[in-house]
């Protein structure tokens, strides 16, 4: 039950209780799995374990938690000690990751708040899953196959401030994301840029500041990325490059007063 249900590997079960509506699954951990969790050696002696609790995916709409002691161990090649790592939960989460996979499931049908109502947990505990499995996914961009770009800023408000983007226009995916606007916030992202090997063939950017600044950005741009100015006025000179070659340029950076630059 725990492992077609949990996805609880390597654990004994112990008990269950029903209180408070909840369900309240008790299993120890075999002795098959200690490990010491630093060098991954067998040779270990227990030293005392912990007693957690986690939040595990609902039956039906019947919360469920899972209560574990976890040991800790001395490692005799190492020689630390340490709690022994689990195979269901990342460190410091009061969750499972199946826990985890389920809240990601409903939030593409709901609201944070929504989903937070459903399973009766807090705003920040389904935000937190939220943030951790966006960070994984997109928190380190494959740079290596950018070819073209488009570079902007927003305002998030008083306490956020400005945030300098970098989009792929290829794929829609934003690559970086800078605190601040001009040139300090790209400084991160063109060292990534040049380490990755890749070749840009076109950026569209926004070049609405007028006079010095605005020649300033041209130059610095041109120079990074090793590519000539060839359009001052994007929707006019889209057309002889090839909507196709751009992507979503001509409907997300179509102004007058928008530039592309393309590699020579």
């Amino acid at each position: 039950l725990l492992y077609h249900a949990w996805d609880l590997v390597g654990y004994s079960y112990q008990s269950s209780t029903y209180k408070d509506g909840a369900v309240q699954f008790c299993f120890s951990v075999q002795d098959k799995r200690l490990r010491c969790p630093e060098c991954g050696s067998a040779d270990v002696i227990r030293k005392g374990c912990k007693t957690r609790t986690f939040r595990g995916c609902p039956v039906g709409a019947t919360p469920v938690w899972l209560t574990v002691p976890i040991p800790r161990v001395e490692c005799k090649a190492c020689r630390i000690v340490r709690q022994i790592r689990l195979g269901f939960a990342d460190p410091d989460r009061a969750h499972t990751r199946q826990f985890a996979r389920y809240v990601l499931s409903l939030l593409r049908l709901g609201t944070i708040q929504d989903v937070a109502r459903h399973l009766g947990v807090s705003w920040d505990t389904v935000k937190g899953i939220q943030r951790q499995h966006l960070k994984a996914r997109y928190g380190n961009p494959v740079l290596g196959g950018l070819r073209h770009i488009a570079i902007d800023e927003i305002y998030i408000g008083r306490q956020g401030g400005y945030l300098t983007l970098v989009l792929d226009l290829d794929t829609g995916a934003i690559v970086h994301a800078g605190k601040g606007k001009g040139g300090d916030a790209l400084k991160r992202f063109w060292k990534k840029l040049r380490r990755s090997g890749a070749t840009i063939q076109a950026v569209a950017i926004d070049m609405r500041r007028a006079g010095a600044q605005r020649e300033a950005d041209f130059d610095d741009l041109a120079t990074l990325t090793g590519a000539a100015v060839i359009a001052p006025h994007a929707g006019g000179q889209l057309e002889a490059l090839g909507r196709g070659d751009i992507g979503m340029a001509t409907r997300v950076f179509a102004g007058t007063e928008d530039v592309i630059v393309a590699a020579e």
